[in-house]
């Protein structure tokens, strides 16, 4: 039995509580710098080398051993790479198109990275030394071959605003993911650690935004003044182009009480003397709000109807093609041959016309009237598509639409339903009713095109099985919900 009754509905959880309150932090020394050593990007290649922070000091260069990760995805990662006196070896046991590893450097004032790299069998060499410092302000990078592999060195993404999230009264010290219960208060710690900036430029502005994850509608915003950290102030010199680290920052956020996910959206700006400004990093965090128990979910009650199929509805575009006699296959009609008769021949006299008398008309411009485009003119209405296989019945419930059993395995009987009210971004629940007293079988599919019109995605896919129950002329109900990008 097809499904008589559709109900789209959606609640917003955005009856939102925030506050935030910049605080400064005690003052201390310059935090680590995180880097990424990576390599490949073009043809596969087994790679061969090392990656090692090397630290000068009053008795030379000397590799410092330091926190570290490979970046490879593959099962045998440990097995391309080890660390030795402080070294990390690459020995790649196999060809691939990408590896690399990040590394944690405590003192990069005074670091540098080396990194050496060569295909083997007798390739030659390629080699990046640069300074920590260099590399935070721009990314260095060198060729390893002809065919698009790069070695690259550059900061860890995000690593420029760090992030950490303190211990509250409703986080403990052990919380480490990003989830959440509604309500709950929490210490945001910002440690900037900025590219260089323009010499003579103006001060550092942090600026922290909550917004929810999908409609990035903005609910809040805090900022506060930058204070460089004393220390590496006055180790600057005139014409100095270091990265700057900055006095840590403690934002308090107080999450909503409603579930969801939401945006904590960082960004430092250089403010100018001239009313000018410049981005210098940004960075979003992401927090997800789920409740113990799923009793503090929006009640039912709080969903609003925006479209409802009903097949008694006397609206014409849902019920036009259910009248009798509507989508009757084309009948031949027989082919009858007419009688050849002979038509008469008949002469038309040379009757002479009179002449007109050459009369100029008048040359009227004509208005410039401006039409309208025939396509906006045509509502884009919800409701049946112009082409399904269900048809009107009649049940002891109330009218239903049914679906005849599917011609084949390959073949279903199916109906679609165009719904041109959706709001992206936010839940939409669907309910579909069907009598109780037949079995049947039936998917869901939920289908959207781009904003292009050019790709089709599911956003749901599923069905359910009905089992008769003798004797129940009532309906039952199947309930799922889906999230829209487009309208």
């Amino acid at each position: 039995m097809a499904p008589p009754l559709v109900r789209l509905t959606f609640a917003l959880a955005f009856a939102l509580a925030f506050c935030a309150r910049p605080s400064s932090a005690a003052t201390g020394p310059s935090r680590p710098a995180t880097i990424r050593v990576q390599w490949g990007g073009g043809t596969p290649h087994a790679w061969t080398g090392s990656v090692a922070v090397v630290a000068t000091d009053a008795a030379g260069d000397a590799p410092l051993a330091c926190e570290w990760r490979t970046l490879c995805t593959e099962p045998d990662a440990a097995a391309m790479v080890h660390e030795a006196e402080g070294t990390i070896v690459v020995h790649q046991v196999r060809p691939l198109s990408a590896d690399g590893v990040e590394l944690v450097v405590p003192d990069w004032q005074r670091c540098r990275i080396v990194a050496r790299l060569s295909a083997g069998d007798g390739q030659p060499v390629t080699t990046i030394d640069v300074p920590v410092s260099s590399v935070l302000g721009e990314p260095a990078q060198k060729p390893l071959d002809s065919i698009g592999n790069r070695l690259t060195v550059k900061p860890a993404p995000g690593d420029a605003l760090r992030v950490t999230m303190e211990p509250t009264v409703d986080v403990d010290a052990g919380a480490r993911g990003t989830v959440l219960r509604p309500g709950a208060r929490l210490r945001l710690r910002v440690d900037p650690l900025l590219a260089a900036r323009v010499e003579g430029g103006g001060p550092v502005e942090l600026r922290l935004r909550l917004k929810t994850a999908r409609q990035s509608r903005e609910l809040d915003t805090q900022a506060t003044e930058l204070a460089p950290i004393v220390a590496a102030a006055g180790a600057v010199g005139p014409g100095d182009r270091r990265p700057t680290p900055f006095e840590p920052v403690v934002f308090e956020v107080a999450l909503p009480g409603e579930e969801g996910v939401y945006e904590v959206e960082l960004e430092a700006m250089e403010r100018g003397s001239l009313r000018w400004s410049r981005p210098l990093a940004s960075r979003v965090v992401q927090f997800v709000a789920v409740a113990d128990t799923a009793g503090s979910a929006a009640p039912d009650a709080e969903w609003k109807t925006i479209y409802e199929l009903d097949p008694g509805s006397p609206r014409l575009h849902e019920r036009l093609r259910r009248l009798p006699g509507m989508g009757l296959p084309a009948v031949s009609l027989p082919s009858v041959p007419l009688p050849s008769m002979p038509l008469p021949s008949l002469t038309r006299p040379n009757v002479p016309l009179p002449k007109l008398p050459n009369v100029s008309l008048p040359n009227v411009p004509l208005p410039n009237v401006h039409l309208p485009n025939v396509s906006a003119m045509v509502p884009r209405l919800s409701g049946l598509l112009a082409s399904g296989d269900s048809v009107l019945t009649v049940h002891a419930a109330g009218p239903l639409l049914r679906l005849p059993p599917a011609r084949t395995a390959g073949a279903p009987s199916w109906e679609g339903v165009v719904l041109a009210a959706a709001q992206p971004g936010v839940p939409h629940a669907v309910e579909i009713e069907f009598p109780l007293d037949q079995d049947a079988v039936l998917g869901v599919n939920v289908l959207e095109a781009d904003a292009a019109g050019t790709t089709v995605e599911s956003r749901h896919s599923g069905g359910f099985e009905v089992r008769s129950v003798s004797g129940e002329a009532r309906l039952g109900a199947h309930r799922f919900v889906f999230w829209p990008t487009t309208k």
